[in-house]
């Protein structure tokens, strides 16, 4: 065999070779005989399957079982191909979505119409404003809700809206501004006390208010209430425009109308109060005699996300300190019911001897002698007398539950 009859040999796997790179076939996959190839010259290639009559339909439906022709969801069509080898998509199917508020119609598809689960069981639903149903929205999902209060994210805290009003961190407006001294309201001083959302409008804060006596009996309104700017010279209101004054004399100082001019300033006597009251404290008599009792009622609902609730106030006498552990001894005292854990006879206001607010306890710092000295008394007119004491500021705080 000569070198020109060998090349000739092989010159025929060449051409097959370059045939099958140009047909896209992997080279691995090409033999010297002319790879991939039926003998006859034929292709490999397996046709698809028919399945299907070209040009025909048949129903179809992608949705649980139990759903379709339920409600608002429907079977679809699909189409046969021309070559009858595949189906098209299903079109004009219908399938469960969430339910729409108030529609009238069941998209769900379970048999109910506008039936809008409460999925955190806090009473409210997507229809009704709540914006976190599930642990994939925020953290605690029934503390999110209309009926809950802001709260105003610090030391980091994450921010979110709790109250579902659409805006983060808000900061609740106040609604003191503009009280008259003598509003005989007493919705108005709720809103002294900062007290500003309605029940009947957010699901919580105030559903009533009233003055009373001690024993809850109804009383007129009269200059034992006032609404003030100030009290005196020097003590102005923790928060916002307003504070509440409440007062066995006169809620004034002079020169305000109706202030009391003398020591003994009489409204109302006779009165009786809740059981338990006036409490004695350990070592003084006391006495049972009640005059000019007064007070302001507040029925309230916590909101959801309510863990507590304070307030601030401060107490003045003209009985301290001459008349300490006598039987005269003002007492304020804050009565809740129902009563939270450690409250005295339903009062939450005490010091750490359980002994109630009054002329006994160590919490007078204001007066002649006193580590914060006179100068909250001045202009209250408790600073005409040297027998004349008060307190600071002091703050109550008790445990709550939410919607309580």
């Amino acid at each position: 065999m000569t070198m020109q009859q060998s090349r000739d040999l092989f010159a025929p796997s060449r051409l097959v070779l370059v045939a099958c790179a140009l047909s896209g076939y992997a080279f691995c996959g090409c033999g010297a005989t002319g790879g991939g190839d039926s003998p006859d010259g034929g292709s490999d290639i397996v046709p698809e399957p028919i399945i299907c009559t070209p040009g025909e339909s048949q129903p179809c439906y992608s949705g649980p079982a139990t759903s379709e022709g339920v409600g608002a969801c429907t079977a679809g069509v699909q189409t046969c191909n021309a070559e009858g080898t595949a189906l098209s998509g299903c079109v004009g199917e219908v399938l469960p979505l969430l339910e729409v508020c108030l529609n009238n119609v069941d998209d769900d598809c379970n048999g109910e119409v506008d039936d809008i689960a409460d999925l955190d069981g806090d009473g409210f639903t997507r229809c009704d404003g709540d914006c976190c149903e599930t642990t994939n929205e925020c953290e605690q999902p029934a503390l999110v809700n209309p009926a809950a209060v802001e709260v105003i994210a610090k030391d980091g805290m994450e921010s979110g809206d709790e109250n579902c009003n659409g805006v983060i961190d808000e900061v609740a407006p106040l609604c003191d501004q503009g009280l008259l001294l003598d509003e005989i309201d007493p919705v108005r001083a709720a809103n002294a006390l900062d007290i500003c959302a309605q029940s009947s409008e957010l699901g919580f804060g105030l559903v009533s208010a009233a003055y009373v006596r001690g024993n809850g009996s109804p009383l007129a309104a009269s200059a034992q209430h006032g609404l003030q700017a100030a009290f005196g010279t020097n003590v102005t209101p923790q928060l916002g425009d307003s504070m509440l004054i409440l007062s066995t004399g006169g809620a004034r100082y002079a020169p305000q109308p109706d202030s009391c001019a003398s020591e003994t300033c009489e409204f109302n006597t006779g009165g009786s109060v809740p059981a338990g009251f006036p409490q004695d404290v350990p070592g003084c008599a006391g006495g049972s005699a009640i005059f000019d009792d007064v007070a302001l009622k507040l029925t309230l609902i916590a909101p959801a996300n309510a863990k507590g609730y304070a307030f601030d106030f401060r107490f003045y006498s003209y009985e301290y300190p001459e008349w300490v552990c006598t039987e005269f001894n003002d007492q304020f005292v804050a009565l809740v019911e129902p009563p939270p854990p450690g409250a005295i006879n339903g009062n939450i206001a005490f010091d750490s001897m359980t002994n109630p607010v009054s002329v006994n306890i160590g919490f007078f710092e204001v007066c002649e002698g006193c580590v914060s000295g006179t100068a909250d008394l001045a202009g209250t007119g408790f600073d005409v007398l040297n027998d004349a004491g008060a307190t600071s500021w002091l703050r109550t705080q008790a445990p709550i539950t939410g919607g309580e």
